[in-house]
This record gives structure tokens, C-alpha cells and sequence, in this order.
């Protein structure tokens, strides 16, 4: 494009510039050198990197890896190439936003105040571009920014290795945890399938209960016949022989009686038997029922972790430099500046606490969850906070009853936890978030 035109036009990002040719934009070959690989590295992601390798305008054989396509587009960027004007308009357009953003700024003052901003809710890439190919921008106000970027990468790689670290102790314990449920499980089989064999042995028990039954209802009927036999006989020695044999029933009959009383006290155990397996058997259910729930609980707990570091949200916020922390127009990062209130938890985790919420972007405050403090200084801290946080392992009954009560009247959010672990945590203030 023409150097002295006075109002150019990028067909490709939209972008319309209406300035002078003192003050047009920088092409990236006309940014200073030792800016090349930062922008390479802030501004384009590995997956924009693999598109670039896919666009032929810009030669790279199929296959080569990231970092080559880095060192060879920060090595080409300072030279007026058609490959840079192709990587030029690359970036243009995908911090097009950013760069009409920034277009109406015209002194470092307000370029500095914007870059704070922008550094805060995490549009850094965008505000980079758009501050190195500014016009108007300053030397110093380019150092400044250029440093701050770089402190943002080794704050990334430290929060990095963290999150890691803790996301595998969560992985450990939710394998742990199905470990157990599947030893709790193949417990369950065991005892139903020893529950399913006394019920058929109770059934065959019942069966020969019964058959036994029947012998002694038809033994009863011949010893009714042998007497009434035994009456209508006169001779004496079928009257000897008869009364032999009634004997000789009546004594069989009296064992079967014996054999009929134990069956059926046999039986009655093995009934009781039976009801103490049922209930064996809910027992069961219910503890695997438990088990999946907290299963349940900690995969949640894992995803809000895995949510938090793919945000970035283990980034320590840049607040502590920033001039508009203590104004009202600060949005904050996350929980966009909210008060959050821990009411209970254990005393040697406060630290962590309090760590994770600043670094979900809210202001912590904490009760311990103690009886006496809880009638009279929880409630004028719940009046001061945007949302409570409560764990219902380690909270006395009255303070946990203090927060839905008045939380539930003035309509405040609140999340009763699981537990007073940090992953637990993590949950509540997704919830909160979202």
C-alpha cells in the first residue's frame, strides 16, 4: 500500500484507519526487532500457528513442528515479505476488536489506563498487537507493556505446575474412591448370591415341611380307620394284633409330631434368616447408592477444577499496581470483585481459602462457624457479603441456620458444600459464577 496516502483501508479485517501518515498504524515489519517473538508467541495460538502452515502463501512444508513455525515467522516478520504482509493481516483480523478499541486513544495515559484494564479481564493478546502497532504509543509505554507481558508468562508456568499438582491428587482420590465402591459392589453380589441360597434352601425346607404334613394327615386317617376297626373286632387276638399295631402308630405318629415341631422351628429361623438378608440387602444398596453420589460430587469437583485451570483462573491477578482497583467501575476477574463469606471450615486452610477466592477475582472474608460468635458478629458480616460459602463438615448447627435464614430473606446467593475441602471450594465458586 502506498506510504502517502492519508486514509487507508484493510479489506481483509475491517479495520478502517482515518488518520494521517504521521499516525497510521505500524505494519509488524515496522516494529522494533526485539518485539517480533513476543507478539509471534502472545498473539497467535498453536492452533493459528497450524492454519498458517496450511495456507500456502506462506511456504512451510505439511508436518513441520510449532516451534519451527515460530522461530521462522518471528525471523521473517521484521522484513517487508509477502509472507509478513500475509501475517500482517492474519493478526489484524483476529484482534480486530481490540484494535478499534484502541484506535481513538491518542496519548499513553490513556493507552496505559486501557492496557490495565485489559490486562485484568485477560484480553492481553489482543491489547499487545494493538499497543505495538499504535501510532501514537511511547517507547517507555512499549517497554512497560512488553514487561508486563512477559511476568504474565512465568506467573502462567508457575500457576501451571499448581493446578497440575492438584488436579492429579483429585484424579488419585476419585480412582481411590472407585476402588472402593467396586469392592463395596462385588461385596453386594456376594452376599445376595448367600442370601439367594438360603431362600432356595428355605424353600426346600418348606417343601419338606409340607410333604411331612401330608405323611402325618394320612398316618392320622389309618389310625382313625385301625380304631374304628380295632371297635367293630371281637376276637381277642385280632383285638391283640390291632391294639399292637395302634401302639405301634401312635408312636410313629408321635415322632413325625416331634419331626413336624422341628421342621417348623427350622423354618421359623430360616424366616428370620431371610428378613435379616433383606435387610442386609438395602443396606447394600444404599451405601451403593452413597457411593455413587460422592462419585458424582468429586467428578463435578474434578470438572470445576479442570474448568478453573483451563480458564487461567490459577493466573495471579495483576491488582496490586492497578489504579482502578479501588474505584467502583473495576470489574474484578471471575467473581468480578464479590465478597465472599466462608462461614466454618478448618482453621489450617484459611490461607487456601482465602488464596482461591483472590484468584477467582472476589474479596474473602471468613467466621469461624462458632456458636457464640455466630448470634452476634455473622450476622452484620452476612450483611456486608455478595454470596456465602458454608461446608456442612465443619460448621456449628446454629451458624449454618444463621446463613439460610438470612441469606433466604434478603435473596442472597449461598452454597451449602459438601465438605471443607479445597476442591469443594472450587464447585462452590463455579456456582457462584455461573
Amino acid at each position: 500500500m502506498d506510504n502517502n496516502e492519508d486514509v487507508t483501508t484493510s479489506i481483509d479485517t475491517g479495520v478502517v484507519e482515518t488518520v494521517s501518515v504521521a499516525k497510521k498504524r505500524k505494519k509488524i515489519w515496522q516494529v522494533e526487532s526485539g518485539y517480533h517473538c513476543s507478539v509471534i508467541g502472545t498473539c497467535l495460538s498453536r492452533k493459528d500457528l497450524r492454519q498458517i502452515v496450511s495456507k500456502k502463501s506462506f511456504g512451510f512444508e505439511p508436518g513441520v513442528d510449532d516451534f519451527y513455525v515460530h522461530r521462522n515467522l518471528s525471523t521473517v516478520a521484521g522484513h517487508r515479505l509477502p509472507e509478513t504482509r500475509a501475517l500482517h493481516k492474519v493478526i489484524d483480523q483476529k484482534y480486530r476488536g481490540a484494535i478499534k478499541r484502541y484506535a481513538n486513544l491518542t496519548t499513553d495515559d490513556e493507552i496505559s489506563s486501557q492496557w490495565k484494564e485489559d490486562l485484568v479481564s485477560g484480553g492481553v493478546a489482543g491489547a499487545y498487537w494493538a499497543i505495538l502497532t499504535h501510532p501514537v504509543c511511547s517507547k517507555n509505554l512499549v517497554d512497560r507493556v512488553y514487561g508486563d507481558c512477559h511476568m504474565v508468562c512465568y506467573d502462567i508456568f508457575s500457576s501451571f505446575s499448581s493446578d497440575a499438582r492438584k488436579l492429579k491428587d483429585l484424579r488419585k482420590k476419585f480412582d481411590n474412591l472407585r476402588i472402593t465402591m467396586e469392592k463395596n459392589r462385588c461385596s453386594f453380589i456376594q452376599e445376595k448370591e448367600k442370601v439367594r441360597c438360603e431362600l432356595k434352601q428355605f424353600q426346600l425346607d418348606k417343601t419338606e415341611l409340607s410333604r411331612q404334613c401330608r405323611i402325618n394327615q394320612q398316618l392320622m386317617q389309618r389310625n382313625e380307620e385301625l380304631t374304628a376297626l380295632l371297635k367293630t373286632e371281637k376276637e381277642k387276638a385280632q383285638e391283640d394284633l390291632l391294639y399292637s399295631q395302634v401302639e405301634s402308630l401312635t408312636l410313629e405318629n408321635s415322632e413325625l409330631r416331634e419331626d413336624l415341631t422341628r421342621l417348623t422351628r427350622d423354618a421359623q429361623c430360616n424366616s428370620e434368616l431371610l428378613d435379616v438378608s433383606e435387610l442386609l440387602v438395602e443396606e447394600f444398596q444404599e451405601n451403593v447408592l452413597g457411593l455413587e453420589i460422592e462419585k458424582q460430587e468429586l467428578q463435578e469437583e474434578i470438572l470445576s477444577l479442570e474448568e478453573m485451570f483451563r480458564h487461567g483462573m490459577g493466573l495471579q491477578p495483576e491488582c496490586d499496581d492497578c489504579e482502578e482497583k479501588l474505584l467502583s467501575g473495576c470489574n474484578g476477574v471471575g467473581l468480578s470483585g464479590k465478597t465472599i463469606l466462608y462461614v466454618g471450615g478448618r482453621n489450617n486452610m484459611i490461607s487456601h481459602y482465602r488464596e482461591m477466592v483472590e484468584k477467582y477475582g472476589g474479596v474473602f472474608l471468613h467466621h469461624d462457624g462458632g456458636k457464640e460468635n455466630s448470634r452476634s458478629l455473622l450476622p452484620r458480616m452476612l450483611s456486608g457479603a455478595d454470596a456465602v460459602l458454608c461446608p456442612i463438615d465443619c460448621v456449628s448447627h446454629d451458624a449454618c441456620k444463621c446463613v439460610k435464614k438470612i441469606c433466604k430473606r434478603s435473596s442472597k446467593p449461598y452454597v451449602m458444600m459438601r465438605s471443607s475441602g479445597l476442591s469443594s471450594l472450587a464447585r462452590g465458586l463455579g456456582t457462584i459464577v455461573q
